[in-house]
C-alpha cells in the first residue's frame, strides 16, 4: 500500500475538531466502494473504523489494519465469533446475528 501521509480519519478528526460534510460524503462513498471491493471478494474486514481508514494529501482513502478480515468461507466467520471494536461494531453482530 502506498503511503497515506496525513493519518487516520480519526486523528484529522482530533486534530480538527471534525470536517466538512461535503469531505464527509466523499470519504463515505470511498470507504463504500472499498468496501463494496472486499464483499465482492467474499471478505469481511470485520473491525472498520476511523482509526482503520487512512488518508494522504490528495485526499485519497485506503481501509488498512486486515488483521481481523476474514474470507466468508472461512469456518471463523462461520461461527458466531466476536471481535471487532465495541464502539463501531454492527448491531446484529453485537446481538450474536451472522455477517451481513
Amino acid at each position: 500500500m502506498e503511503y497515506m501521509g496525513v493519518g487516520s480519519l480519526q486523528d484529522v478528526v482530533l486534530k480538527c475538531g471534525g470536517i466538512a460534510e461535503p469531505l464527509v460524503a466523499r470519504i463515505a462513498a470511498s470507504v463504500l466502494r472499498g468496501l463494496q471491493h472486499i464483499h465482492g471478494n467474499r471478505m469481511v474486514h470485520r473491525d472498520i473504523k476511523p482509526h482503520n481508514l487512512l488518508l494522504n494529501h490528495q485526499g485519497d482513502i485506503k481501509i488498512s489494519d486486515f488483521g481481523l478480515a476474514r474470507t466468508l468461507n472461512d469456518n471463523v466467520t462461520q461461527t458466531k465469533t466476536f471481535v471487532g471494536t465495541l464502539l463501531y461494531m454492527a448491531p446484529e453482530r453485537i446481538g450474536g446475528g451472522d455477517y451481513a
